[in-house]
């Protein structure tokens, strides 16, 4: 049984765009990476790959210990990246 709710057509599409986007700008920009710079863009891209990958994870999970596990892996993942993204504004 799943809880998650339905994603039509249309917030697929939106998903596409945005990752897409964001695939985009990354490759775009991997000239001007240098030093610690390209340090915390890295970073930043495994915190949001792996948040991403276990929020998937807890919206699958079948059991409340694997649920309550994979969200707070989420959280774990998520809060590096925003402060690394942050980070990387200044």
């Amino acid at each position: 049984m799943s809880f998650a709710p339905y994603a039509g057509p249309c917030a697929i599409s939106q998903r596409t765009s945005v990752r897409g986007t964001g695939a985009w700008n990354a490759w775009a920009a991997r000239d001007e990476l240098h030093g610690s710079f390209a340090v915390l863009c890295a970073g930043k891209l495994v915190a949001v790959v792996l948040s991403g990958l276990t929020a998937w994870l807890h919206a699958r999970a079948m059991t409340p210990a694997a649920r309550g596990g994979f969200g707070a892996a989420t959280a774990a993942f998520a809060q590096p990246a925003v402060l690394l993204g942050v980070q990387l504004t200044l």
